[in-house]
């Protein structure tokens, strides 16, 4: 199979699932396209908002996050709720647009401890429509709630667009071409009641459990400072540490990558790109190169040759990590 043609545009499937369920908490019941597939086409995702702003006017693509409330089987998005503050929320939501072959792209202006600053931009000449704009940044809301516990307000060309969208408000400012361009703020980020101890290691085996919190890690992109941190010591000592055991950082983070991105291929058939996001790699190009150079295959020809999942990739079927059966 071709590593390059599978899957392209996965994480609007996992974010049609978000707004599925935002818009039926709002009382709109429309059929969403991609909840049963890995793929949504742009087309059906606009025709699907065109509905929706017929139903419920722009403000309910703003309201729409409140459905990531009651998503917590969908991998995706739990690897996104899952940062504890909203830069790294940003980082990996911007991680994540690199995975989707869209023509629209999240630019951070500004972030904060408590505030951002937005811009949602057009990687092409065709700009984001209005209800696009409207539906991204009710997305980022829901998602920043979730991630860090606090109530959002958000605005736009200076007036208020959430918690208490005003449909005028958001006619007027789609009208002037100011829908794209976002200030959030909140008052509290969710802290932890105690700093995280450092992690525990076995005699001798400092490696082996380096390579245990990394496997729990990957998403997030961890690097050396952050391990270092994790196990309570300093990057040279840490790395000292991986020396004595015959290993080194870069190596280990490939080989941690590669036999969780294995363990997904053989045991799941959920989309290449969705294990590549989910395993650290930067985007697909990425994921591809840098587990033929571990492994000797393409994520495609591996899963191909060793799952028994294999064989419904194909026929272009292939199921989100969230919707697998349970083990």
């Amino acid at each position: 199979m071709s590593d390059q043609k599978s899957d392209p545009d996965f994480s609007s499937a996992a974010l049609m699932r978000l707004i599925a369920r935002g818009l039926a908490l709002q009382g709109i019941a429309l059929p969403a396209p991609g909840l049963d597939s890995a793929t949504v086409d742009l087309a059906d995702k606009r025709a699907l908002l065109v509905q929706a702003v017929k139903a419920g006017g722009l403000g309910c693509l703003v309201l729409v996050g409140q459905g990531v409330h009651g998503l917590e089987t969908d991998a995706t998005l739990n690897a996104l709720i899952a940062a504890p503050h909203a830069p790294d929320l940003l980082r990996r939501w911007l991680r994540l647009e690199c995975y989707i072959h869209s023509r629209h792209r999240t630019r951070v202006l500004h972030v904060g401890e408590c505030e951002m600053e937005v811009l949602h931009e057009s990687m092409a000449a065709e700009p984001p429509q209005p209800a696009e704009d409207w539906l991204i940044l009710g997305v980022l809301v829901g998602l920043i709630e979730r991630s860090v516990g606090a109530k959002v307000v958000a605005s736009a060309a200076g007036l208020q667009v959430y918690p208490n969208p005003q449909e005028a408000a958001l006619l007027a400012i789609s009208k002037e071409g100011n829908s794209a361009r976002w200030q959030l703020r909140w008052t509290r980020a969710r802290q932890p009641a105690h700093p995280p101890a450092p992690m525990a290691v076995p005699e001798g085996r400092f490696a082996d459990a380096l390579a245990a919190w990394l496997a729990g890690q990957l998403v997030t992109m961890p690097d050396l400072a952050d391990a270092a941190r994790a196990f309570g010591t300093s990057t040279r000592a840490l790395q000292r540490e991986l020396q004595a055991s015959g290993e080194r950082w870069q190596r280990l983070v490939q080989r941690v990558r590669s036999a969780v991105a294995s363990t997904h291929l053989i045991e799941t058939d959920a989309p290449l790109a969705e294990i590549g996001y989910l395993c650290g790699y930067a985007d697909q190009a990425h994921f591809t190169r840098r587990f033929r150079q571990v492994v000797g295959l393409t994520p495609g020809q591996y899963r191909e040759s060793f799952s028994a999942h294999g064989s419904s990739h194909r026929s272009n079927t292939s199921t989100p990590v969230s919707q697998r059966p349970a083990r």
